[in-house]
């Protein structure tokens, strides 16, 4: 009787899941980082210089970063896409090319969520705290 070979499957180094975790926390926390250094410059500014030219600025900055990540993930059709999706005219290596470019393409557009995306956040906050004061203010009204 012949002997059964176990599969050996591959274990990660103790490098590499380092590596992948400290990821898993950077990302989050530069965005967390990013999201407070432009709200505070973004209200810093609005305080000390005229608000028109700002909000124009982030606006711009946001719509920009909001179009290039759509765009350079083309528009999210291929997420979650299966070979047998794709059409038959592309061979199986094409399938694979740009199934593994879809994944690519998704990992480093991370990157620009942390960089462009606080900008949008800043201009969140502004609106959040416009609609707090109008509501403060309607209240105070109704029962002053």
């Amino acid at each position: 009787m012949a002997k059964k070979q176990k599969k050996k499957v591959p274990v990660a180094s103790g490098a590499e899941s380092k590596k992948r975790g400290s990821r898993k926390i950077l990302l989050p926390l530069l965005l967390l980082v990013n999201t407070i250094a432009v709200s505070v410059v973004y209200f810093l500014l609005l305080r000390y210089v005229r608000p028109e030219p700002v909000l124009i600025v982030y606006m711009a900055v946001f719509a920009v970063a909001l179009v290039w990540y759509v765009c350079y993930n083309r528009g999210f059709f291929a997420r979650n896409l299966t070979p047998d999706r794709l059409p038959d005219t592309m061979t199986a290596q094409q399938k694979s090319a740009f199934i593994a470019d879809v994944k690519r393409r998704e990992q480093s557009s991370k990157w620009l969520v942390v960089f462009g995306f606080p900008f949008g956040f800043a201009l969140l906050f502004d609106s959040l705290s416009w609609l707090a004061e109008d509501i403060v203010a309607q209240f105070s009204s109704f029962f002053g």
